[in-house]
């Protein structure tokens, strides 16, 4: 993959994200910039709060490996609005049968509930051969969060010879496995 980037001049920077934009430039925090025409920024998330629901600073609902959310019984929670860092419909979909397993067994049905074991799986479009990725990600569910967030900022030179840059929280897999 990094072989791909390079040939579309796509360079990746890690450990910064955007500051500030003005007069064509794009402050990077902690301590550099970088010239752009154009800059894309994605909202931060946060989760609506909930009356009775532990949440996070951002409003995100923590939950352990079987998707029980903490310090509440009988409740569960799957999807975007807990605490793990990956928002992506693959991801919910795999707390969904978690947290499925986990209301079977409690209800009497001959089932073990599952531990959330999250599997991040993607296509990516070439323009050549399409590229499949996977990756297993790990989970604190004491913490109920990814392991190894970093911000990452993107630079893609368009083909008309401007420079875009995307500004995104994406994960350690990204930056880790280029090559693969």
């Amino acid at each position: 993959i990094r072989a791909l980037l390079d040939e579309n001049g796509v360079a990746i920077q890690v450990g910064a994200y955007a500051g500030a934009f003005a007069d064509g430039e794009l402050e990077l925090i902690p301590d550099s910039s970088l010239q752009a025409d154009r800059v894309v920024a994605l909202p931060r998330l946060r989760g609506a709060p909930i009356d009775g629901l532990p949440q996070t600073v951002y409003g995100f609902i923590p939950v352990d490996a079987h998707c029980r959310v903490h310090g509440v019984s009988d409740v569960l929670a799957a999807g975007d609005i807990t605490s793990f860092t990956v928002k992506q419909g693959g991801i919910a979909a795999q707390q969904a049968d978690v947290a499925a397993t986990a209301i079977a067994a409690d209800a009497g049905a001959d089932v073990v509930p599952t531990r959330f074991q999250p599997v991040l799986r993607g296509l990516l479009l070439t323009g050549r051969e399409p590229r499949y990725l996977r990756r297993e990600l790990a989970f604190e569910p004491e913490h109920g969060r990814h392991i190894g967030d970093q911000r990452l900022i993107v630079r893609a030179c368009a083909q008309a010879g401007q420079k875009l840059f995307t500004a995104r929280h994406v994960q350690r897999f990204e930056v880790g496995h280029l090559d693969g």
